[in-house]
């Protein structure tokens, strides 16, 4: 198993946690900054924002929300997910550099037995191969494995997605098992 050491990631505003950040309609409560990347958790009424005022839902993020974002068949998912609190379910992942929200990451709820959380990801088709979902899963595990009752961060993705498999490879993940044409992966801090 991979243990994870250091800290790549750090709160925006550089203090050695995440930091708290608005509540209700604003931005989401905890933010990391990478080299290039703002990971921000979503508010939990972002999608109903979204719906009555585009322009009000990217001042709350801070960001600009790519068009027709989410998928349709996202939407729903990513919804239920916005609204799981403390930084248990969905980021945003917005490049600082343009200012635009690139992707999603998070977890899939809070801390389960064993002391796990699983992650996901997504990066929007116009800003794939830029490294980015690397740099995101990378600061999201590190955030996790930061938090008390969190030892372990799994993941599950297609063999058939090699894309998948290399954000898990340079983010550290080990993979630990096979599902049909699911493969498993973990990494443990």
């Amino acid at each position: 198993m991979r243990r994870l050491r250091g800290n790549d990631a750090r709160p925006a505003g550089g203090s050695p946690r995440a930091a708290a950040e608005g509540g209700g309609r604003g931005v989401g409560r905890h933010r990391l900054e990478t080299r290039r990347l703002l990971l921000v958790s979503a508010p939990p009424d972002l999608f109903e924002l979204a719906a009555e005022d585009r322009t009000r839902a990217e001042a709350a993020v801070g960001a600009a929300l790519p068009p027709d974002w989410p998928e349709p068949g996202l939407a729903k998912a990513l919804r239920s997910l916005a609204r799981i609190e403390h930084g248990w379910g969905l980021w945003l992942v917005v490049a600082r550099d343009e200012a635009v929200v690139v992707g999603t990451t998070g977890f899939k709820g809070p801390p389960a037995d064993r002391l796990t959380v699983e992650t996901g990801y997504g990066i929007e088709a116009a800003y794939r191969n830029r490294g980015y979902a690397s740099e995101a899963v990378t600061a999201l595990v590190r955030w996790a494995l930061g938090r008390p009752g969190v030892t372990r961060v799994i993941a599950e993705c297609e063999r058939a997605n090699a894309p998948s498999i290399r954000v898990l490879e340079k983010a550290g993940f080990r993979q630990v098992g096979e599902r049909g044409s699911m493969l498993d992966w973990e990494i443990v801090g």
